[in-house]
C-alpha cells in the first residue's frame, strides 16, 4: 500500500481555488484520475463512490483513487434497499434499479470532472435529498462554470451524463478523449476483456489510502433514496434530454453499508 502525502483532491481544491490554471485540471487531474478508473474497470472493479473527496492528490500532481469501501468486483452490483449511497453523484439508473455498473462509475466520474473545474463545490448545494433525486431522474445536470473548457462540457454533459447508461463512453474512451485533448500519453495500456477497447494497466493510478476524507460535509452522511415527490429544477442546473420519470421504488433507512 502506498502512502499518498498531498491530501484529498478535495482539499487541495477547495485551499487552492481560484489558482489552479486548466493546465493542471486537465493533464493532471482529469487525465490521472481517468486513468486510475479505467484501471479498476480492466479489472472488473466498480468503485460505486467515485468523487473528490475520496481522491488522493500527491507531490507530483497525480490523482489517486482511494477509498474502496463500497467497491464491488464484477459485471455489476444490486444494492438492497436499506443501503445508503452518494445521491448526489449518483446515476439515474441506480435510484430506479438500484444497480451499479461501470457505467454508472461513468456518470460519477463526470460529476468529478465537475468538481475539478469547479474548485470542489458541493453538487446540488442546498438542495434536500428528495429534490436532487427528482433533478436527476428528470434530466437536469449541473452546470460547469462558464470558464471550464469547452471540450469538457460537451464531453461530460453529452458522454458521461447521459440517462441511458449504454449512450456514455467507457473510461476507455475517456481516457482517449483526454489524451486528444491534452496531447499527453497515459500510462501503458492493455486490451480490456470485458469489451474491445484499450484500458490503461499501471496500478500506480489508483491506491486506497485507508484515510477518511475530513472534509466530509455532515449532509452528505446517511443520505438515501427515498420515495417522496421531490422539488423543481431550477436555472442553475443543465437539463438532459432522455429524461426518467420519477421512481416508485423505495429504500428504507438502515445502516449504512459505509458512512458517507
Amino acid at each position: 500500500m502506498e502512502l499518498v502525502r498531498g491530501g484529498s483532491l478535495q482539499d487541495y481544491l477547495k485551499k487552492n481555488a481560484g489558482k489552479i490554471n486548466d493546465t493542471e485540471r486537465l493533464n493532471n487531474m482529469a487525465s490521472s484520475a481517468a486513468c486510475g478508473l479505467a484501471y479498476l474497470h480492466s479489472r472488473s472493479c466498480i468503485h460505486r463512490d467515485i468523487a473528490a473527496r475520496n481522491c488522493l492528490y500527491d507531490k507530483n500532481k497525480n490523482v489517486k483513487i482511494s477509498d474502496f469501501g463500497l467497491s464491488r468486483e464484477g459485471e455489476k452490483y444490486k444494492m438492497t434497499q436499506t443501503q445508503r449511497v452518494p445521491i448526489k453523484w449518483i446515476a439515474p439508473e441506480c435510484l430506479i434499479n438500484f444497480t451499479f455498473t461501470r457505467s454508472s462509475d461513468v456518470f460519477s466520474f463526470g460529476v468529478l470532472l465537475w468538481e475539478i473545474f469547479s474548485d470542489a463545490a458541493e453538487p446540488f448545494e442546498g438542495k434536500k435529498t428528495t429534490e436532487i433525486k427528482n433533478l436527476i431522474l428528470n434530466g437536469v445536470r449541473l452546470e460547469f462554470p462558464a470558464a471550464t473548457p469547452l471540450e469538457i462540457k460537451e464531453m461530460v454533459t453529452q458522454h458521461l451524463w447521459s440517462s441511458r447508461p449504454e449512450d456514455r463512453y467507457t473510461m476507455s474512451d475517456v481516457v482517449q478523449r483526454l489524451e486528444q485533448m491534452t496531447g499527453v500519453k497515459q500510462p501503458t495500456k492493455k486490451k480490456d476483456h470485458h469489451k474491445s477497447r484499450n484500458e490503461p494497466n499501471d496500478e500506480n493510478v489508483y491506491r486506497d489510502s485507508g484515510a477518511r476524507r475530513k472534509s466530509r460535509r455532515e449532509e452528505d452522511k446517511g443520505q438515501s433514496i427515498a420515495k417522496k415527490k421531490g422539488g423543481n429544477s431550477t436555472s442553475k442546473y443543465r437539463s438532459i434530454s432522455h429524461s426518467t420519470s420519477t421512481v416508485n421504488s423505495t429504500v428504507q433507512n438502515g445502516s449504512p453499508e459505509k458512512e458517507l
